[in-house]
């Protein structure tokens, strides 16, 4: 489908130190409090299906990301209710982002995989979760996410070389709103064993 045919050799090596510090405080024994400073690292790498000897031997940068995140826990009804809330604030360097399709300029060409890195990005939400136990056997779960994830900083060029800011747009598969809940429910069984029965829901 593509007609391209060439031969390229690369190599490149990374390392990284990623630190995480954490701060506890427990004001009783059902509740603890938290902040967390930490740092992620994912190496760099080459493009998948480059269409070029210059996109098979260019290498991708790592990438990186700050996190900052406070929240809480805490039990409730001697250890039958869990109530858990966090708001964190993510700050990426270098995400690698890929995209399939034609030259922004030319699609009527053929689609291929292009793969580079994105300057800057952030990230900021508020997750919790709740899980209660009312019967013995019985646990029900629900949880909410709300996410912010955008782009701060990445004019993307194609293959044809046309620019296009991306700046203030949400990244992929970051849904801005995310809800679970779940059901789970055991009984004894024969031969000492159970059953369980689990039901969830996606949203």
């Amino acid at each position: 489908i593509i007609p391209i045919s060439f031969t390229a050799s690369a190599h490149k090596t990374w390392t990284d130190v990623s630190p995480r510090v954490s701060l506890q405080y427990h004001p009783n024994a059902d509740s603890m409090i938290y902040a967390t400073l930490s740092q992620g690292f994912k190496s760099g790498g080459f493009a998948a299906e480059p269409a070029t000897v210059k996109d098979a031997t260019t290498a991708l940068n790592p990438e990186t990301a700050t996190n900052y995140e406070i929240g809480f826990k805490n039990d409730f009804f001697d250890h039958h209710a869990r109530l858990n809330m966090a708001a964190y604030y993510t700050s990426y360097h270098n995400l690698q982002v890929q995209r399939f399709g034609p030259p922004l300029n030319q699609p009527t060409q053929f689609g291929r995989f292009q793969t580079v890195n994105a300057p800057d990005e952030e990230m900021k939400g508020v997750e919790a979760e709740a899980i209660v136990r009312p019967a013995p056997g019985l646990t029900l779960d629900a949880s909410y996410s709300y996410l912010e994830a955008t782009f701060s900083k990445f004019i993307y060029v194609d293959s044809a070389g046309t620019a296009v800011n991306l700046h203030g747009t949400s990244l992929l598969r970051a849904p801005k709103n995310k809800v679970t809940a779940a059901a789970d429910y055991t009984l004894d069984g024969p031969f000492n064993g159970a059953w369980d029965f689990h039901y969830e829901w996606r949203y």
